[in-house]
């Protein structure tokens, strides 16, 4: 017979299929734990598992059947890998808080993403009946509770309660330059937040509150209108808005363009003339951000002087910020964070530093790099912040101690 085994080769392969079933039964009692935090850690193991394991480890089909049987539900526990780990991180949490230790929270918070935060703190309250960002208040000042508790929380609708409350008091200004920092995708989803919360259109808010036909307000109009296109000519684009902001022909062009034409002819017995706002407004609001990053940086490079320091003369202090905090968000984001910041530095405005971390903290880790161009982060918040609020914004900030 072409074909035969005997005795002794069939007990060697049934061990080796009875080892085999031992490896993938261990691997499916492993990957089917399931971890639930009730004051501290227990792990629950499917005891039926376990003793059907025990009487089958020489029965090969009933090993082959206890795989199939909880093989689902070990790809199923493998996926929930991430939630096993924000139950683990509100379980951290609960600690800290009993604990008193606030730099270990303020760790967690600056860790994590906003959408991780929301889940970690729906955990927490699975965990201990209780809403995370009310025991906040448990371990740290009112200031710093506040700041921690909105980084806690969707960041679209802290971002639009921060406008909407701006709007309804004396400070529209924060309100303005908050909805500057807020690209196109962004921009949809705060407005679907903001009448969630408040059964307003948020743009019809914009054009009621606002002062009109004031240089910021028509900075923002535009913004939020989101119709960006590329002009491909960033050589061309940088003359012309330096004709646009000074009036002058640009030393390096043998021919005047078309601005330079118009500014010409708009002046009068050779007196200075103002800069041309239409076409500045214009081209900040229609330029993409990869083409006014390059224009913002050629235009600086070419005539050793910024576009905002050629057109701060020429504006107030509220149109000078919106203008420039529009140039650097264009440019990039964090850069726009670390300018927005120095803003409400200098108005030594704490509420408005404290409440921009809040919502930032998580999304640039670069932030105290993007600040040397303004000052230094460390010493400009102790200016502003007590030594709580400081301590905190810093860890969060992720500015290392001093030496």
């Amino acid at each position: 017979m072409w074909f035969s085994i005997t005795h002794v080769e069939i007990s060697t392969l049934h061990v080796c299929f009875s080892s085999l079933a031992v490896v993938l039964c261990h691997f499916v009692v492993v990957t089917c734990l399931f971890i639930k935090l009730d004051c501290g850690v227990r792990i629950w193991l499917f005891e039926d598992t376990l003793l059907q394991l025990c009487l089958c480890l020489t029965d090969i089909p009933c090993c082959l059947r206890l795989v199939v049987r909880h093989l689902p539900e070990a790809f199923k526990n493998l996926s929930m890998t991430s939630t096993c780990s924000h139950v683990l991180v509100a379980g951290e949490l609960k600690q800290c808080i009993e604990e008193n230790d606030l730099d270990k929270f303020l760790y967690f918070t600056v860790r994590y993403k906003n959408a991780d935060k929301l889940k970690i703190a729906e955990d927490y309250f699975t965990l201990t009946n209780q809403v995370l960002t009310g025991d906040i208040t448990r371990i740290a000042s009112r200031d710093v509770a506040d700041m921690l508790a909105a980084s806690w929380k969707y960041y679209l609708d802290v971002k639009a309660t921060f406008i909407h409350d701006s709007f309804k008091s004396k400070t529209v200004r924060r309100g303005i330059e908050l909805s500057l920092m807020s690209s196109p995708d962004e921009w949809i989803d705060l407005r679907k937040a903001y009448a969630g919360l408040y059964k307003e259109d948020m743009e019809q808010v914009i054009r009621k509150v606002c002062p009109q036909n004031t240089i910021t307000t028509r900075i923002l109009i535009a913004w939020i209108a989101y119709r960006r296109t590329p002009r491909n000519n960033t050589t061309e684009d940088i003359a012309s808005l330096y004709a646009a902001a000074t009036g002058e022909k640009p030393a390096s062009e043998s021919q005047p363009s078309v601005v330079e034409k118009k500014a010409k002819k708009a002046s009068k017995g050779g007196q200075a003339i103002g800069p041309d706002w239409d076409l500045i407004l214009k081209m900040i609001g229609t330029s993409t951000p990869q083409e006014w990053s390059r224009i913002y940086s050629g235009f600086e490079k070419r005539y050793s002087t910024s576009l905002c320091s050629i057109l701060k003369p020429h504006l107030n202090q509220a149109d000078y910020n919106a203008f420039e905090l529009a140039s650097n968000v264009l440019c990039d984001i964090v850069q726009g964070i670390a300018c927005l910041l120095h803003i409400y530095v200098v108005a030594k405005d704490a509420v408005g530093v404290m409440g921009l971390i809040s919502m930032y903290c998580d999304k640039c880790n670069n932030l105290r790099l993007e600040y040397q161009k303004f000052g230094d982060l460390r010493s400009d918040l102790a200016r502003v912040l007590s030594p709580t609020a400081l301590h905190a914004c810093l860890v969060l900030l992720q500015v290392p101690g001093q030496p």
